[in-house]
């Protein structure tokens, strides 16, 4: 994840992305407080959606993600150590 120009730049997701995310996850979690969606079976397939636990998890994922565009935080260092032979 490059820090190019005081932006934190994440190639994964974009920031409109990331804030898409997090107004999904707030409605999951609505639905999902409110009984709307757990689960349904048609046929023989059973389809079974977040729990509030995961739902609350990605939104705080991606809230993370998002603060990091709003503030500039450039991403994690790395330094090399060469050691010589004197």
């Amino acid at each position: 994840m490059p820090y190019v120009g005081k932006k934190y730049i994440n190639y994964a997701y974009s920031y409109q992305e990331c804030k898409d995310m997090v107004e999904l996850c707030k409605k999951a979690m609505t639905d999902l407080i409110d009984g709307q969606a757990q689960e349904y079976t048609i046929g023989s397939r059973q389809v079974k959606f977040l729990t509030l636990q995961q739902a609350q998890d990605m939104m705080n994922y991606f809230s993370s993600e998002l603060r990091k565009y709003e503030i500039g935080t450039p991403p994690p260092r790395s330094v090399a150590v060469v050691f010589r032979d004197t």
